[in-house]
């Protein structure tokens, strides 16, 4: 598996660092209860394990952990659209809700959760095991299955435009 590079970048005037991401969203469910929403923070630790950060005050985020089961789309550069729909207070709402099946962005997987269509990567992920820190969860996730796009270029977090 090739892994996402990052992009680091220092600020002088606010005296900090700060590490880019690829945006991806995350989702759970099957095809009548289904939830999704963008992060920006996960990595490849081991060769079959991510270490994702998940918003620590979301239902989506408790009942993605009762599930343990979830996919893990890595959106392409031009997935914007589909970023904005799952960012925010986009985040609450079921992936019916935000008419998923009339944008097309999602598609259910063979086995049985939602994902991204055309994204750069999709993975099947188990949670292993997770923790809070202040307003995350951080989940350890085993990759069961993963689909990847040659060549795909990731669409790149800013916080402005997906949160």
């Amino acid at each position: 598996m090739k892994s996402l590079s990052f992009m680091f970048t220092f600020s002088p005037s606010q005296g900090k660092a700060m590490f880019f991401n690829g945006v991806s969203v995350v989702c759970r469910g099957d095809v009548a209860d289904s939830e999704g929403m963008s992060i920006a923070w996960f990595t490849q630790v081991e060769t079959d394990h991510l270490v994702l950060s998940l918003p620590g005050n979301s239902d989506v985020t408790d009942r993605l952990l009762d599930d343990s089961r979830f996919t893990l789309s890595v959106l392409s550069e031009c997935q914007v659209p589909v970023a904005k729909m799952f960012g925010g207070s986009q985040q609450k709402q079921l992936a019916s809700d935000i008419h998923w099946q009339e944008e097309e962005a999602l598609e259910m997987t063979e086995w049985g959760i939602p994902a991204v269509k055309n994204a750069c990567g999709v993975y099947l992920c188990e949670v292993v095991s997770e923790d809070r820190i202040e307003g995350q969860r951080i989940v350890i996730a085993k990759m069961l299955h993963r689909e990847e796009v040659e060549g795909c270029i990731p669409l790149p977090y800013r916080k402005t435009d997906y949160f």
